[in-house]
Order: C-alpha cells, then sequence, then structure tokens
C-alpha cells in the first residue's frame, strides 16, 4: 500500500495482485493481518506528527498560492492520507518505508520529490550510502536515465 500515494491505486492494485501470487506460491496464508494504527479522528494527528518529524516545514510552501487555496486541500489530504493511513501503518519501520519511497521516486524520475525524500531518508536514518545502493540496486530494472538522476540528486544532496 506503500506505493499507492506514489503511483496511484490502480497501478497499485496491480502490484498488490502480483504480490498475492508470489505469497500464495511460497505458502504465505492470505488475507495477510491488517496494519492500519490510526482511525477517522486520529489519522490527521498522527500523520501531522509524522510529517513534522520527517519533513519540517511540510508541504504548504509548496502548496502555497494555488486557486482557491486548494493548496491547504491538498496539503490536508497529504498529511491525513500518505502520512496518517499509509505512513502510520505496522509491518515496515520508517527507514524501510522511506527508502522504498525514495526507489519509488527514481522509477517515476520525480525529481522534486527525490530532493525532499532524500531528507526525509537522512531523517528517518539512512545514510547517503545506503539510498546510493539502493538507487544502484534499482539500475538494471529502471535503466540508466532514471538511475543517474536520482543519483545525482544524492550527490547535489550529500554535498550541501
Amino acid at each position: 500500500y506503500l506505493t499507492a500515494p506514489f503511483i496511484g491505486f490502480p497501478k497499485m492494485l496491480n502490484a498488490v495482485g502480483t504480490l498475492n501470487e508470489v505469497f500464495k506460491e511460497r505458502g504465505i496464508s492470505l488475507p495477510l493481518e491488517k496494519q492500519g494504527t490510526v482511525t477517522e479522528e486520529t489519522r490527521h494527528e498522527m500523520g501531522k506528527a509524522i510529517q513534522d518529524k520527517q519533513y519540517p516545514g511540510g508541504i504548504a510552501s509548496v502548496m502555497e498560492g494555488l486557486p482557491g487555496d486548494m493548496g491547504k486541500d491538498v496539503e490536508q489530504f497529504l498529511t491525513d492520507y500518505f502520512f496518517g493511513d499509509i505512513y502510520s501503518r505496522g509491518a515496515l519501520d520508517l527507514q524501510t518505508r522511506e527508502l522504498l519511497g525514495y526507489c519509488v521516486l527514481t522509477t517515476l524520475e520525480a525529481e522534486s520529490q527525490l530532493h525532499s525524500h532524500y531528507h526525509g531518508n537522512i531523517n528517518a536514518g539512512n545514510s547517503p550510502e545506503t539510498l546510493t545502493a539502493a538507487v544502484i540496486q534499482c539500475l538494471p530494472y529502471i535503466g540508466f536515465p532514471a538511475a543517474i538522476k536520482a543519483l545525482r540528486i544524492i550527490k547535489e544532496e550529500y554535498a550541501k
């Protein structure tokens, strides 16, 4: 489910379908235990706490100035859904979530998000070396252009 905010629900559902087939082949019982940790009432508070720790300043400055003040709607959706519903789930620790997120963004060549998620990874305890190694592991699957873009961003951010 971590991939849904990055790639959208249709692609995530395809990935989950494939993953379920692999689980069945390997004798892993389905459905897996639920990993949700928030309720409708607590998702915003939990999401805000995670977002503020990982990404100080949040997305408010990025969304500021959108027509009709809609940036606040995007910010709330990101806080509630991405950080509240998804990032607060069990099963994966924060370091793993951030690393996987960076790899997904690498495949998408999402340059502006790669910059911010570099810092999210560092804040989670991942090193620049770990990020670099993860991108290199992705290289055969995503090709040189996407990998080089992500590696260049790691190099730029590391030099700061």
